[in-house]
């Protein structure tokens, strides 16, 4: 018997694969079934709704954004003004490959994120705590001047929001956005270096 988990991931490959080829709006739960061979009145035994599966599709991706977030915070070696320029590259390419979806997809991603604001709340704070790390080493390292990590780390948040939007992200190249974001990122690092 097929274990609780793996059928909750089949149903969202399934689902995924669907809001890809005819969209969010256009695809039913029954359809979902049919694609993992299951009937409808059983999809609903993992999910309640459609949006209950778009709300764990988007869940998973953030959570996969923050840990390689993460891997680049926990790198050994790169100093804090590269940690830091790395996050935020690291930050828009996740943005802009996500971009590169079919429009089909992105439907799913618009109509989540203005519905669950919370997983967007979720989102920005694991990224704000996790810059706030890079900070906090800066400023052990000597390398940052920084009074307060967590305030700083939000502002540089807001200061690079653009390259964490898909609308913003989509109409560039990525190396013309990378570039951008290195100068940017640059410039803030001047900012909080040690005077």
């Amino acid at each position: 018997m097929e274990k609780a988990e793996e059928t909750r991931k089949r149903i969202l490959e399934a689902a995924e694969e669907l809001f890809g080829r005819y969209g969010f709006a256009k695809t039913t739960m029954a359809e979902i079934a049919g694609r993992c061979d299951m009937s409808a009145a059983n999809i609903y035994r993992f999910f309640k709704s459609k949006d209950e599966i778009v709300a764990e599709m988007a869940h998973l991706y953030f959570r996969k954004v923050e840990g390689s977030l993460r891997a680049v915070v926990k790198r050994n070696g790169p100093t804090a003004p590269e940690r830091l320029e790395e996050f935020v590259v690291e930050m828009l390419s996740h943005s802009h490959n996500l971009c590169s979806c079919e429009e089909k997809m992105n439907e799913s991603v618009g109509y989540i994120i203005g519905r669950r604001g919370d997983l967007i709340d979720k989102h920005q704070e694991a990224m704000r705590s996790l810059l706030a790390e890079v900070l906090a080493e800066g400023n052990r390292s000597g390398e940052f001047d920084v009074a307060d990590v967590v305030q700083t780390a939000g502002v540089i948040l807001d200061a690079t929001f653009m390259y964490q939007t898909q609308g913003c992200v989509g109409n560039f190249s990525l190396d013309d956005l990378r570039q951008s974001a290195v100068r940017m990122v640059r410039m803030i690092v001047a900012g909080l270096k040690k005077g």
